[in-house]
């Protein structure tokens, strides 16, 4: 069951026993890491000072939330994906966009 799924609460005591070791973590989707920090506080944990928590696409959330997030060019990756089939089928060997990530620092690390 993904996470986001589990009943409220869970996730937290899932992972309780081993935030002793963690000082961060890097969620996939910034709507994921909400959640993540929502049950976090819930728990009584700190963000960041317990813990610091990085998204992951740089959406309105991550702006809503003041969620330190990284941005990646969607747009480059899909045209990348296209030229790596169109490469494979036509046996050709365009070069691949370089894709620029950009860490946006707000206050969940």
């Amino acid at each position: 069951m993904p996470s986001f799924l589990l009943p409220r609460g869970s996730i937290i005591s899932n992972i309780r026993p081993i935030m002793v070791l963690d000082t961060g973590w890097i969620r996939c989707f910034n709507e994921v890491a909400a959640g993540f920090i929502t049950e976090l506080r819930r728990s009584k944990f700190s963000v960041p000072g317990d813990v610091g928590i990085i998204g992951f696409d740089n959406t309105e959330v991550a702006n809503l939330m003041d969620l330190t997030t990284i941005h990646y060019p969607v747009d480059q990756q899909s045209e990348n994906a296209f030229l790596i089939l169109k490469n494979m089928l036509h046996s050709t060997d365009k070069t691949l966009i370089p894709l620029e990530y950009t860490l946006f620092e707000r206050l969940t690390t």
